[in-house]
């Protein structure tokens, strides 16, 4: 238990000049305009979850982002950058690393799973391949083998010292992967409810997402099922329209993975 006080609080009155007082006016204003501009919407469906997706023999985290993957290629028709914060809690200054989840077979899975010739064997399969790729780049994450923050690091020294930006920092490849557009990380607390992150740029979408017991945000019913929830914000006014197509594509995902092997 907390220790208790040795005496009562004590008000502390701040004596604030106008033009003080008229930044913090000034500032608040931002603040409520930044925070209506933010769209934002939450999703719940039960039974998409560890036990099942493990029964597949697939990774979780890996399906859920490839989820993520699908339902932004279901909305535009492409691939986008993505992140997905991987904590370096192992070494003893470590702090995140950046998760790169769109691949070359996470875009091959999605553009298989829109195609209507491909069966759900096909769609299974380029799932499997794009999922163990997820899960190497995340080892190699977690294990301090990323790239995005050594990158930083050499653009900031460059800057620092005032060297001559390397080229690599103004191919327009390296700019496409700079601009997030689909921000992603687990949000794991039974404190949370329907809470997230803001997006880092105005054509990103947060997603904030956990499995386990769900909160009946959406619907009373679901309260204690397991499944799989998250959260979803952006500056686009498009959060609802996000939220669908990753509804759409867990859907998708039940058809494709199948039942849930009973062992």
């Amino acid at each position: 238990p907390p220790t208790p006080a040795k005496s009562e609080p004590v008000k502390l009155s701040f004596e604030v000049s106008d033009a003080v007082k008229a930044d913090i006016a000034e500032a608040g204003k931002a603040y409520d305009k930044v925070c209506t501009s933010v769209d934002h919407s939450v999703f719940e469906v039960p039974d998409f979850n560890s036990k099942y997706i493990k029964s597949k023999s697939l990774g979780l985290d890996g399906v859920l982002q490839m989820t993520f993957q699908l339902a932004h290629y279901k909305m535009y028709g492409k691939s986008a950058s993505t992140y997905e914060s991987a904590n370096q809690s192992a070494y003893k200054h470590g702090r995140t690393e950046t998760i790169r989840t769109t691949t070359t077979d996470s875009h091959a899975m999605c553009q298989t799973f829109n195609n209507p010739s491909a069966s759900n064997a096909d769609k299974f399969s380029a799932l499997q391949k794009a999922v163990k790729t997820h899960g190497g780049i995340t080892k190699n994450a977690l294990m301090g083998k990323g790239w995005d923050r050594h990158m930083f690091a050499m653009k900031y020294e460059a800057a620092q010292n005032g060297m001559a930006l390397p080229s690599i920092y103004q191919d327009r490849s390296y700019a496409a992967l700079s601009e997030i557009i689909l921000s992603t990380s687990t949000l794991v607390s039974p404190h949370l409810s329907g809470g997230g992150f803001g997006p880092v740029g105005p054509n990103c979408y947060a997603i904030g997402y956990t499995t386990g017991p769900l909160k009946g945000l959406t619907d009373p019913t679901m309260v204690g099922q397991d499944g799989f929830a998250c959260a979803i914000m952006t500056y686009k006014g498009k959060a609802s329209q996000m939220c669908d197509a990753v509804k759409s594509t867990v859907h998708d995902l039940f058809e494709v993975i199948g039942p849930m092997e009973k062992k």
